[in-house]
């Protein structure tokens, strides 16, 4: 960052994702960061493919097919794009340390899984994704088969999966 000649942020906001999907969010983000910068480009390469945005706003935008291995520009706005995201998942990890975000990042690993089941979702939780409906679902059939009180009692990951695998649930779609 203290050597790029500049660079600025673009944020979908949740709401967005949730109408739009992860792949029409993260256009309009781009689009954000490119409208925040304070010299407005020439040109814009874009990992994978075109944006057809930036050039109604006057710039050229060339995609590059795997671009974050293959352009500095691409890598080093990558990198800064992750560690920004990091650092707002750090501050949901903050607000709602029951899924253990800073471990997980907002992954779906089997942890955060759990911890679905055990609590709910958050308000930032994107609930169209079918790992967040299954998580859902199972916690829904806890409840009805009575099994709910018991599995909110369990402290490890290691043995909700027990619990779950011993009651022909683990794995459940």
């Amino acid at each position: 960052i203290e050597r790029c000649k500049g660079y600025a942020l673009g944020i979908a906001t949740l709401d967005e994702v949730l109408k739009h999907k992860a792949y029409k969010a993260s256009s309009i983000a781009r689009l954000r960061a490119v409208k925040n910068l304070k010299t407005k480009p020439d040109v814009v390469l874009v990992d994978g493919f075109p944006m057809p945005e930036v050039e109604k706003e006057g710039v050229k935008s060339f995609g590059v097919v795997k671009g974050d291995t293959l352009c500095a520009e691409i890598m080093m706005a990558s990198i800064i794009a992750k560690v920004e995201r990091d650092r707002k998942i750090l501050e949901l990890d903050r607000e709602y340390p029951q899924y253990n975000w800073k471990s997980n990042k907002g992954y779906y690993c089997p942890e955060h899984v759990i911890s679905i089941v055990k609590f709910g979702v958050s308000p930032y939780h994107r609930i169209h994704l079918p790992t967040v409906k299954n998580a859902l679902k199972l916690r829904k059939i806890l409840k009805e088969n009575g099994l709910f009180e018991k599995f909110q009692q369990i402290e490890s990951y290691r043995e909700a999966k027990r619990f779950l695998k011993e009651h022909h649930l683990w794995g459940r779609r």
